[in-house]
């Protein structure tokens, strides 16, 4: 991710930052990627990844659109969307 991790401060992924009860989520199930890890989250651990990675997908969309339309270089583009 290309996150600046600020642990120990609520932050938003729209402020480049994790929360702290975000980034120990992150860690154990490697970005939602380790499904096991995933189905023994709690229900509000998993609410929590959840949203974190709706709004990935969003930003990524977001960024796209800015980048067909011309407002982002292909170097910024390419460098921002490698997860």
């Amino acid at each position: 991710m290309r996150y600046h991790w600020q642990v120990g401060r609520r932050t938003s992924p729209h402020n480049g930052g994790i929360s702290e009860y975000l980034l120990p989520i992150l860690v154990k199930t490697d970005h939602g990627e380790n499904f096991d890890v995933v189905d023994n989250l709690s229900e509000e651990d998993r609410v929590r990844l959840f949203h974190f990675l709706r709004t990935r997908v969003l930003d990524w969309d977001n960024e796209h659109y800015q980048y067909q339309s011309g407002y982002l270089d292909a170097g910024f583009f390419e460098v921002s969307t490698k997860a």
